[in-house]
Protein backbone atom coordinates (compact mmCIF):
# COMPACT_ATOMS: atom_id res chain seq x y z
CA UNK A 1 0.00 0.00 0.00
CA UNK A 2 1.12 3.45 -1.08
CA UNK A 3 0.10 6.91 0.92
CA UNK A 4 -0.19 8.95 -1.83
CA UNK A 5 0.95 7.77 -5.53
CA UNK A 6 3.24 4.89 -6.86
CA UNK A 7 5.79 7.91 -8.26
CA UNK A 8 6.10 11.05 -7.07
CA UNK A 9 8.70 13.34 -8.56
CA UNK A 10 7.47 16.68 -6.85
CA UNK A 11 5.04 18.22 -4.08
CA UNK A 12 4.24 17.08 -1.00
CA UNK A 13 2.89 13.82 0.04
CA UNK A 14 -1.00 14.16 2.82
CA UNK A 15 -0.52 12.87 6.31
CA UNK A 16 -1.33 9.19 5.38
CA UNK A 17 -2.70 6.41 7.67
CA UNK A 18 -1.88 2.78 6.66
CA UNK A 19 -2.81 -0.32 8.47
CA UNK A 20 -1.40 -3.79 6.92
CA UNK A 21 -3.76 -5.90 9.56
CA UNK A 22 -2.45 -9.50 9.28
CA UNK A 23 -0.14 -11.01 6.64
CA UNK A 24 3.39 -10.00 5.18
CA UNK A 25 3.03 -6.47 4.17
CA UNK A 26 4.54 -3.85 2.28
CA UNK A 27 3.57 -0.25 3.60
CA UNK A 28 5.12 3.29 2.11
CA UNK A 29 4.33 6.63 3.57
CA UNK A 30 4.38 7.81 0.35
CA UNK A 31 5.62 7.04 -2.97
CA UNK A 32 6.69 3.45 -3.83
CA UNK A 33 9.74 5.80 -6.08
CA UNK A 34 9.95 8.88 -4.04
CA UNK A 35 12.15 11.51 -6.17
CA UNK A 36 13.49 15.15 -6.39
CA UNK A 37 12.12 17.99 -4.63
CA UNK A 38 9.40 15.63 -2.40
CA UNK A 39 8.56 16.45 0.88
CA UNK A 40 7.18 13.52 2.56
CA UNK A 41 3.82 13.84 4.89
CA UNK A 42 3.82 13.04 8.58
CA UNK A 43 2.32 9.39 8.25
CA UNK A 44 1.36 6.66 10.74
CA UNK A 45 2.26 3.11 9.29
CA UNK A 46 1.24 0.04 11.50
CA UNK A 47 2.29 -3.39 10.08
CA UNK A 48 0.23 -5.53 12.34
CA UNK A 49 0.55 -9.48 12.11
CA UNK A 50 3.12 -11.44 9.71
CA UNK A 51 6.87 -10.35 8.43
CA UNK A 52 6.04 -6.54 7.11
CA UNK A 53 8.27 -4.12 5.46
CA UNK A 54 7.24 -0.25 6.30
CA UNK A 55 8.88 2.37 4.64
CA UNK A 56 8.06 6.39 5.73
CA UNK A 57 8.28 7.98 2.42
CA UNK A 58 9.64 5.47 -0.01
CA UNK A 59 11.08 2.53 -1.08
CA UNK A 60 12.96 2.15 -4.24
CA UNK A 61 14.62 5.64 -4.62
CA UNK A 62 16.12 8.29 -2.08
CA UNK A 63 15.28 11.60 -1.14
CA UNK A 64 16.70 13.48 -3.75
CA UNK A 65 18.18 17.13 -3.88
CA UNK A 66 16.18 19.64 -1.96
CA UNK A 67 13.51 16.38 -0.72
CA UNK A 68 12.91 15.81 3.37
CA UNK A 69 10.86 12.74 4.78
CA UNK A 70 8.01 13.77 7.05
CA UNK A 71 7.69 13.09 10.74
CA UNK A 72 6.32 9.87 10.38
CA UNK A 73 5.46 6.99 13.01
CA UNK A 74 6.09 3.37 12.23
CA UNK A 75 5.10 0.46 14.35
CA UNK A 76 5.63 -3.27 13.08
CA UNK A 77 3.39 -5.20 15.40
CA UNK A 78 4.22 -8.98 15.49
CA UNK A 79 6.75 -10.41 13.65
CA UNK A 80 10.33 -10.40 12.24
CA UNK A 81 9.94 -6.58 10.82
CA UNK A 82 11.94 -3.92 8.94
CA UNK A 83 11.23 -0.24 9.37
CA UNK A 84 12.83 2.60 7.63
CA UNK A 85 11.86 5.74 8.81
CA UNK A 86 12.37 7.53 5.78
CA UNK A 87 13.69 5.72 2.34
CA UNK A 88 15.69 2.63 1.50
CA UNK A 89 18.45 4.39 -0.43
CA UNK A 90 18.90 8.22 0.23
CA UNK A 91 21.32 10.40 -1.78
CA UNK A 92 20.88 14.41 -0.58
CA UNK A 93 17.98 15.37 0.94
CA UNK A 94 17.56 15.32 4.78
CA UNK A 95 14.92 12.77 6.74
CA UNK A 96 12.48 13.50 9.20
CA UNK A 97 12.29 13.17 12.75
CA UNK A 98 10.76 9.52 12.78
CA UNK A 99 9.39 7.13 15.22
CA UNK A 100 9.77 3.50 14.90
CA UNK A 101 8.02 0.75 16.94
CA UNK A 102 9.53 -3.25 16.18
CA UNK A 103 6.66 -4.85 18.30
CA UNK A 104 7.55 -8.51 18.96
CA UNK A 105 9.47 -10.02 16.88
CA UNK A 106 13.50 -9.70 15.94
CA UNK A 107 13.30 -6.62 13.81
CA UNK A 108 15.85 -4.39 12.04
CA UNK A 109 15.23 -1.21 12.37
CA UNK A 110 16.73 1.93 10.33
CA UNK A 111 15.70 5.46 11.57
CA UNK A 112 16.61 7.58 8.44
CA UNK A 113 17.84 4.87 5.22
CA UNK A 114 19.53 1.56 5.04
CA UNK A 115 22.27 3.56 2.95
CA UNK A 116 22.54 7.47 1.85
CA UNK A 117 24.87 10.07 0.64
CA UNK A 118 25.39 12.99 1.42
CA UNK A 119 22.09 12.71 3.55
CA UNK A 120 21.27 14.52 6.56
CA UNK A 121 19.71 12.07 8.91
CA UNK A 122 16.34 13.26 11.39
CA UNK A 123 16.45 12.64 14.84
CA UNK A 124 14.27 9.61 15.69
CA UNK A 125 12.79 7.94 18.42
CA UNK A 126 14.11 3.93 18.02
CA UNK A 127 12.40 1.21 20.17
CA UNK A 128 12.50 -2.77 19.18
CA UNK A 129 10.25 -4.01 21.30
CA UNK A 130 10.15 -7.19 22.52
CA UNK A 131 12.61 -9.71 20.46
CA UNK A 132 16.37 -9.31 19.59
CA UNK A 133 16.20 -6.46 17.26
CA UNK A 134 19.05 -4.48 15.40
CA UNK A 135 18.91 -0.81 15.67
CA UNK A 136 20.46 1.90 13.87
CA UNK A 137 19.21 5.66 14.94
CA UNK A 138 20.57 7.00 11.47
CA UNK A 139 21.54 3.95 9.10
CA UNK A 140 24.42 3.42 6.83
CA UNK A 141 24.98 7.20 5.78
CA UNK A 142 28.04 8.65 3.86
CA UNK A 143 29.62 11.72 3.15
CA UNK A 144 32.41 13.22 0.89
CA UNK A 145 32.43 15.70 3.68
CA UNK A 146 30.89 15.70 6.81
CA UNK A 147 27.92 13.04 7.60
CA UNK A 148 25.17 15.01 9.38
CA UNK A 149 23.43 12.49 12.06
CA UNK A 150 20.47 13.09 13.86
CA UNK A 151 20.13 12.94 17.11
CA UNK A 152 18.30 10.08 17.94
CA UNK A 153 16.75 8.53 21.13
CA UNK A 154 16.74 4.79 21.93
CA UNK A 155 14.05 3.22 24.23
CA UNK A 156 14.51 0.22 26.23
CA UNK A 157 11.74 -1.09 28.70
CA UNK A 158 11.48 -4.44 30.23
CA UNK A 159 10.98 -7.31 27.78
CA UNK A 160 13.38 -5.52 25.27
CA UNK A 161 14.99 -8.36 24.82
CA UNK A 162 18.75 -8.82 23.38
CA UNK A 163 19.18 -5.85 21.22
CA UNK A 164 22.41 -4.28 18.94
CA UNK A 165 22.68 -0.58 18.03
CA UNK A 166 25.00 0.14 15.32
CA UNK A 167 25.67 3.61 14.88
CA UNK A 168 25.44 4.98 18.39
CA UNK A 169 27.24 8.40 18.52
CA UNK A 170 28.43 9.80 22.24
CA UNK A 171 28.40 13.30 21.52
CA UNK A 172 24.39 13.10 20.34
CA UNK A 173 22.58 9.69 20.95
CA UNK A 174 21.09 8.50 24.06
CA UNK A 175 19.25 5.45 25.68
CA UNK A 176 16.42 6.04 27.43
CA UNK A 177 15.96 3.18 30.24
CA UNK A 178 12.81 2.54 31.71
CA UNK A 179 12.61 2.89 35.63
CA UNK A 180 11.19 -0.41 35.91
CA UNK A 181 14.54 -2.09 35.50
CA UNK A 182 15.30 0.03 39.39
CA UNK A 183 18.09 2.20 38.02
CA UNK A 184 17.52 5.78 38.79
CA UNK A 185 20.75 7.50 37.63
CA UNK A 186 24.44 6.57 35.10
CA UNK A 187 25.80 5.20 38.97
CA UNK A 188 23.34 2.54 39.20
CA UNK A 189 23.44 1.31 36.09
CA UNK A 190 27.79 1.53 35.72
CA UNK A 191 28.49 -1.79 37.26
CA UNK A 192 25.96 -3.73 34.79
CA UNK A 193 28.20 -2.16 31.50
CA UNK A 194 31.57 -4.53 30.25
CA UNK A 195 32.94 -4.94 26.76
CA UNK A 196 32.56 -8.07 25.21
CA UNK A 197 35.23 -10.23 24.05
CA UNK A 198 35.22 -7.76 20.54
CA UNK A 199 35.89 -4.32 22.88
CA UNK A 200 31.96 -3.62 22.12
CA UNK A 201 30.00 -2.12 25.64
CA UNK A 202 27.24 -4.12 26.95
CA UNK A 203 24.50 -2.32 28.53
CA UNK A 204 23.08 -5.30 30.94
CA UNK A 205 19.94 -3.92 31.85
CA UNK A 206 18.83 -7.41 33.06
CA UNK A 207 21.38 -9.69 33.05
CA UNK A 208 21.53 -11.29 29.81
CA UNK A 209 18.01 -11.47 29.58
CA UNK A 210 17.58 -8.02 28.36
CA UNK A 211 21.04 -6.36 27.29
CA UNK A 212 21.79 -3.99 24.59
CA UNK A 213 25.12 -4.08 23.01
CA UNK A 214 26.64 -1.05 20.75
CA UNK A 215 28.67 -1.74 18.06
CA UNK A 216 32.10 -0.09 18.31
CA UNK A 217 31.42 2.06 21.31
CA UNK A 218 33.65 0.87 24.98
CA UNK A 219 32.50 1.08 28.36
CA UNK A 220 34.70 4.03 28.97
CA UNK A 221 33.21 6.11 26.68
CA UNK A 222 29.98 6.20 28.08
CA UNK A 223 28.73 9.04 30.26
CA UNK A 224 25.87 9.85 32.34
CA UNK A 225 24.91 12.32 29.19
CA UNK A 226 24.63 9.31 27.04
CA UNK A 227 21.35 8.08 29.02
CA UNK A 228 18.20 9.19 30.44
CA UNK A 229 15.94 7.31 33.05
CA UNK A 230 12.49 7.84 32.97
CA UNK A 231 9.31 5.64 31.80
CA UNK A 232 9.09 5.07 28.54
CA UNK A 233 6.37 7.25 26.59
CA UNK A 234 5.22 4.16 24.35
CA UNK A 235 4.83 0.55 26.20
CA UNK A 236 6.81 -2.20 24.73
CA UNK A 237 4.58 -5.14 23.01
Amino acid sequence: MYGDSFESISGRGGNDWLDGGAGDDILVGDAFIFGDFVVGGDDRLEGGQGKDRLYGDGLTEGVLDSGTGGNDQLYGGSGNDFLVGDVLSARFGSGGNDLLDGGSGDDLLYGDAESGVETAGGDDVVIGGRGNDQLWGDGGLTSSFVVQTGADRFLFAQHSGRDDIFDFEIDKDVIQVSLDYGYSNFADLLPNISDDANGNAVVHLNGTVDQVTLLRVQTADLSAANFVFSNADLEIV
